[in-house]
């Protein structure tokens, strides 16, 4: 099972209500089909600070709340914990890159900058 809730969530309680949602369904196929679900990937989505008023939550926070509310979920329902896989992208890449500038020209003003 797969969802992907969209870019730049820093509000994490979008989760926990998705999570809910997901077990449910996963319920629904294992009462209904016999079917254990395996994997439950939570997409990704996870916000980046690209201003300095913005405040994403941490990986680890993200991490420790996601398999909580799956763990209890699954609990609650009587159901077989699943794998869990999320798609971090740029959350895990954003603040790795730096720029590098090579001096193409240089203009030398007389008396003034060589």
């Amino acid at each position: 099972m797969h969802f992907h809730l969209g870019s730049q969530i820093f509000d994490l309680s979008s989760y926990v209500l998705a999570i809910k949602e997901m077990v449910k369904l996963m319920r629904k196929i294992k009462n209904l089909e016999g079917i254990d679900t395996l994997n439950l990937n939570l997409g990704g989505g996870l916000g980046v600070k690209y201003l300095e008023s913005d405040l994403p939550p941490s990986i680890k926070n993200f991490v420790n709340l996601i398999v909580d509310n799956v763990e209890n979920e699954v609990r609650k329902n009587n159901l077989m914990m699943p794998k869990i896989l999320i798609e971090p992208g740029r959350s895990i890449v954003a603040e790795a890159g730096i720029t590098l500038y090579t001096i193409g020209n240089t203009k030398e003003i007389p008396r003034i900058r060589k």
